[in-house]
């Protein structure tokens, strides 16, 4: 009775049970990777939206102003032409100076020789404005699309720069982003 008690015993053998802990290992690491790539890109996406958001908004300002003063789309002179600063006369004849602190590595404003605010007011810690590699924030152009440093014959400013959050790196979790754009000195009168 005991030798049919074996051939009848319904269970699983010493192999079966191995293959399953193994198929299930397999697939149980591959979950893992699929989760820490998901983990991994709800935390990206929404630092890199914020640093777009910032740059957007820092060229925004330049280019077309704020509640305070005009931007450079209303140009009547540019009085000061320097990699790191511009300083010029809008329309309203507003003096307005844009510049980057390189050590801070912020973008301020300042209207008629007011205090320099930071844009965008809301800059969050950790995340910083810099230069695109080696390119200068500001390059100015004559008539001629030459490079210039002289202020009377600027009639093109470009714009470039990178928005970075902590390290920049997406194994970091972090987001950088460059921006870059040009307009018109067109002297307004």
């Amino acid at each position: 009775m005991g030798h049919n008690r074996g051939r009848n015993a319904r269970g699983f053998t010493l192999i079966e049970l191995v293959m399953v802990i193994a198929i299930t290992g397999v697939i149980s690491i591959s979950g893992v990777f699929l989760m820490l790539y998901l983990i991994q890109h709800s935390i990206y996406l929404p630092n890199k939206l914020n640093v777009e958001a910032v740059g957007d908004e820092i060229m925004d300002t330049m280019i077309e102003g704020s509640s305070g003063a005009k931007g450079l789309r209303f140009t009547t002179a540019v009085s000061v032409s320097g990699n790191s600063s511009l300083t010029f006369l809008n329309a309203d004849g507003q003096t307005v100076v844009f510049s980057w602190d390189s050590i801070n590595k912020k973008i301020s404003v300042s209207i008629n020789g007011g205090p320099a605010a930071t844009i965008p007011y809301y800059l969050p810690s950790g995340m910083y404005i810099e230069q695109n590699g080696a390119t200068p924030i500001f390059t100015y152009y004559d008539a001629n699309e030459v490079a210039t440093a002289i202020p009377a014959s600027v009639r093109r400013v470009k714009i470039e720069f990178q928005v970075r959050s902590g390290s920049g790196n997406f194994q970091d979790w972090q987001s950088e982003f460059p921006f870059a754009s040009s307009v018109a000195v067109r002297r307004f009168q």
